[in-house]
């Protein structure tokens, strides 16, 4: 992992990243990104739950660890310093492929253009089972797998409507 002084980005860098990697995310209840194209960090507000994800690291190897500096004081302005403080940041690259590494491995479930399932999330008891079953739906129509073809979006969309109206009505 770099440290705060090794991260650096030109703004054609920093553009093409959102470029690149924009389409792998989706509307989520936790939305909020703030990019800072001066350091090339990306922060994601504790208040938003950013922090939480910060727990994968002991459950996933694959998880990247985010960025921490002991003198943000002499970077950044007085009034951002406990804002920065308080909420994770990722070198911009790393932070999206952090995101694409949830989605890659289902730990992320979109369920709609709209809808993403966390699968740390608390559910019902009425909806065990729900997330293997999705899972299950997606790998079956080639997600994030390079032996069984081409992802089949539309159909595993219209699967996962279909097996959450049957199975989950009320979810």
């Amino acid at each position: 992992m770099p440290g705060f002084d090794e991260i650096r980005y030109s703004r054609e860098a920093t553009v093409s990243a959102f470029c690149d990697y924009y389409r792998f995310l989706v509307d989520r209840e936790n939305k909020n990104f703030l990019l800072d194209t001066v350091l090339g960090t990306v922060h994601w507000p504790e208040s938003d739950r950013g922090g939480t994800h910060r727990r994968n690291l002991d459950n996933d190897p694959s998880f990247i660890e985010p960025v921490y500096w002991d003198d943000v004081e002499e970077h950044v302005p007085e009034n951002e310093i406990e804002w920065r403080n308080e909420s994770p940041a990722w070198a911009i690259t790393d932070f999206f492929e952090l995101l694409k590494t949830q989605y890659r491995n289902l730990k992320w479930i979109p369920i709609n253009s709209q809808q993403v399932i966390d699968i740390n999330a608390y559910y019902e008891a009425s909806e065990d089972g729900m997330i293997p079953m999705l899972q299950w739906i997606f790998r079956e129509h080639g997600w994030a797998s390079e032996q069984s073809g081409i992802y089949r979006k539309r159909e595993c969309l219209e699967a996962v409507k279909t097996a959450l109206e049957e199975h989950y009505p009320t979810f």
